[in-house]
């Protein structure tokens, strides 16, 4: 016996009524919005556009439109933190201010144990204390205690003529510098340490006057 059409015989149910599933349209390909040209794709797996690129700006540190550069009011009257100051350049190393030779690989050094501050001034059109106040820059620099004046002499100017010379100098405010000792590299005073010429550790410490000195080549 045939079973009817759409019916199906299962044991201990009897016939059983089926309908299959509709057969999809045929795939007749559509332009999606989204994929690159020439890709054909079922409506049903469609993909949308991607949102256009922002626009191109020659300057990335550009403000964005609507918005105000640094410093400036912003549209809410709102005034934002002023740009940061560009880092100052650090100060070029002393001439004396390298280890002669370096160090070989794996070797240490062992520093003095006493040192005191000088405060180098930079060269200047005419020496601190004459004439005028003058705008200054100056480098402080770690010196042993037990170094020789001379020595201090020749390695921050850089070579070893005895016409060269340091003057200590006091600063007695307002911009106003009065000159001190004074030590000319070919001296027998310029052979003393730093530590018997009143440069020592305590300098600049507790209220004590610090070391300000003047290079001047002969």
């Amino acid at each position: 016996m045939t079973p009817p059409p759409n019916r199906s015989w299962v044991p201990s149910h009897g016939y059983q009524e089926h309908h299959p599933a509709p057969i999809p349209p045929p795939f007749r390909g559509v332009w999606a919005p989204g994929p690159p040209p020439g890709v054909l794709v079922h409506p049903a797996f469609a993909i949308p556009p991607l949102p256009p690129p922002p626009p191109y700006t020659a300057n990335p540190t550009s403000p964005a439109p609507g918005s105000a550069p640094p410093g400036a009011p912003a549209a809410n009257g709102s005034t934002p933190a002023p740009a940061p100051a560009p880092a100052a350049p650090a100060p070029a190393p002393l001439p004396g201010a390298q280890l002669t030779g370096g160090l070989m690989s794996g070797a240490s050094y062992i520093y003095p144990s006493t040192h005191t501050n000088l405060h180098v001034i930079h060269p200047l059109a005419r020496p601190p204390w004459e004439g005028e106040p003058q705008s200054l820059k100056f480098t402080i620099t770690k010196v042993p205690t037990m170094m020789s004046v001379k020595e201090v002499i020749q390695r921050v100017i850089g070579d070893g003529d005895d016409a060269h010379k340091v003057t200590e100098v006091l600063e007695v405010g307002e911009g106003k510098w009065f000159p001190g000792k004074v030590f000319r590299a070919g001296d027998v005073g310029a052979g003393l340490t730093c530590r018997v010429v009143g440069w020592d550790e305590s300098r600049g410490e507790g209220g004590r006057r610090a070391v300000w000195v003047y290079f001047e080549r002969g």
